[in-house]
């Protein structure tokens, strides 16, 4: 019940607002730390595996070998394209953990990163009108102009990470129940995450 749920509230929300063809819906089955200054126990994360997907663009740890998909579409109002590449992995806590990776062509301007993220959030709320932007705020990670974001509805609790390198968008998700949130799981999560620069020069 609850990947049905989440299915509607993120990924219906996520890939149809973002004008995927509707046979990548059925692309994912399953979908969808600590902070600092504390040091983790390593029987928490235990059970988590390094992933590295097939192109080799980054490493992160994920609570089971993750759902992927791939698709190319449309910008909108544009006749210009993005890539997209996603990554899902479900915690046995139902907790969802998803790694977002949107590719602009060369010829559309990215240089504006807070313009583009900005406009990716208010493409996902226009998704689905019980979800409300709680937060949107702008940090650092990984040396790379970051924000952070949080979607809430009655249901679910949305914490994630955006931010570009060269032409490519970074979202990471941590989906939750409401009041389910685990602190040390999404920071785990995050410090996890590493690109391979290697692979980010051979994009550009």
């Amino acid at each position: 019940m609850y990947k049905s749920f989440i299915l509607g509230v993120l990924f219906l929300v996520f890939l149809i607002v973002l004008f995927l063809a509707s046979d990548m819906k059925n692309a994912y089955k399953i979908l969808p730390g600590p902070t600092s200054g504390e040091m983790p126990n390593p029987g928490l994360f235990a059970d988590w595996r390094l992933f590295e997907p097939a192109s080799k663009d980054f490493k992160v740890d994920l609570p089971a070998i993750p759902q992927s998909a791939k698709q190319t579409v449309v910008i909108p109002n544009t006749d210009k394209k993005r890539r997209y590449e996603m990554y899902a992995s479900e915690k046995m806590n139902g907790s969802l953990f998803m790694v977002n990776l949107i590719t602009y062509p060369n010829d559309i301007d990215t240089s504006n990163h807070e313009e583009i993220i900005r406009g990716m959030m208010d493409e996902l709320m226009l998704g689905n009108p019980d979800n409300h932007l709680a937060n949107f705020e702008k940090t650092e990670f990984k040396n790379h102009e970051a924000f952070n974001f949080n979607i809430q509805n009655e249901q679910y609790d949305i914490q994630g990470k955006a931010f570009m390198v060269e032409k490519v968008l970074y979202l990471l998700f941590y989906a939750s129940h409401q009041g389910n949130f685990n602190k040390a799981d999404f920071q785990h999560f995050l410090d996890s995450f590493s690109l391979n620069p290697v692979s980010l020069n051979n994009k550009n």
